[in-house]
């Protein structure tokens, strides 16, 4: 993975990771998840595609997982977004995706959720799953726990069981 220099004027440069240079593992191995920042065993990775695989059937929404070590320095909302259109997830009918994108060196986690799928689980229901599922998790260094507990949450509340903190 590289990072190209963009430079508008010659003193300013920025530096910034192409989407194009993520890995769709889905389209290439029918994976749910672009580990390239390899904190997932592939173990787990096999677990969390099985987990992942049975929502799809039961719902048909398509999840999809990508962590980086870093995206340079751009916008981490805007940059999933354009990777969440750029990789078409979700049906084209049904506008039924959900990407959970984790920017290691930015200690950041972004939702990204298709109009299909914005009405099962909110900007609020997002922001609370990432703050208790999994910051706890990875402030502790257990970022394979942290990735597991947020997955959980998300399927749960897409599948109308959400956990406890939200329904307060």
């Amino acid at each position: 993975m590289s990072f190209h220099a963009i430079s508008q004027h010659e003193h300013d440069t920025i530096w910034k990771l192409d989407i194009k240079e993520i890995p769709n593992q889905r389209s290439i191995n029918g994976s749910c998840i672009s580990d390239e920042a390899n904190i997932l065993s592939d173990s787990l990775t096999s677990v969390i595609d099985s987990i992942i695989g049975m929502h799809e059937k039961a719902t048909t929404n398509q999840l999809a997982i990508v962590i980086v070590d870093s995206i340079g320095f751009q916008d981490s909302h805007q940059f999933g977004t354009d990777l969440f259109n750029e990789w078409g997830i979700g049906q084209k009918n049904k506008d039924n995706g959900f990407l959970m994108l984790i920017i290691m060196s930015a200690r950041r986690v972004e939702f990204v959720t298709g109009f299909g799928t914005q009405h099962l689980i909110s900007d609020n229901d997002c922001v609370k799953i990432i703050d208790n599922s999994m910051v706890p998790l990875f402030r502790e260094g257990k970022y394979e726990a942290g990735v597991s507990s947020g997955l959980k949450a998300v399927i749960n509340t897409l599948e109308g069981n959400p956990p406890t903190y939200l329904k307060e």
